[in-house]
């Protein structure tokens, strides 16, 4: 009988095609200010015209999908405490709405005081939350967001879908 040796082999490890400090830069690194005044420069556009009455049906879609942004961001607990103004901006969205809708097609409406600065408040907090996530932590929400929406499309009848609108 013959005895074999057993010898370990250690595996060497692989190069990576993903460089360290790259994937540090884009997926740890805080937004830069460039970033976050691109992202920022629709929210202020939609803002703007909400206050001012001017708004389409389009800014209003864009300004509440910041707003579903703004509160995917806390209930993950990149940053807390903002829960409040968010809500109130979410129900100034959807008096808004309202109002807006009340003929059957969109017509813009002006904006009440409260539901003024609700907007005003969420647009400067927003800029706020986004200063402080990561790159990576923004897409993880985007994601998330836009998965939300698609089942809310998908899973609702027509004539819910309507409703589901106006509710957000």
């Amino acid at each position: 009988m013959s005895t074999t040796r057993h010898t370990t082999f250690f595996r060497r490890p692989r190069p990576s095609s993903i460089s360290t400090m790259h994937a540090a830069k884009t997926r740890a690194a805080l937004l830069t200010a460039a970033e976050v005044r691109e992202i920022m420069a629709s929210v202020q556009n939609c803002a703007g015209q909400l206050r001012t009455g001017t708004a389409t049906e389009d800014h209003f879609v864009v300004f509440r999908t910041h707003m579903r942004l703004a509160l995917a961001i806390e209930r993950a607990g990149y940053l807390r405490g903002l829960l409040g103004h968010i809500e109130a901006a979410i129900c100034a969205c959807s008096a808004i709405h309202d109002r807006a809708m009340a003929t059957g097609s969109w017509k813009p409406v002006p904006v009440t005081l409260a539901e003024l600065d609700a907007i005003t408040t969420m647009e400067d907090l927003h800029d706020m939350q986004l200063r402080q996530l990561t790159g990576r932590e923004l897409a993880t929400i985007v994601n998330k967001v836009i998965h939300e929406a698609q089942n809310e499309a998908v899973f609702m009848p027509p004539g819910d879908l309507q409703q589901a609108g106006a509710a957000a």
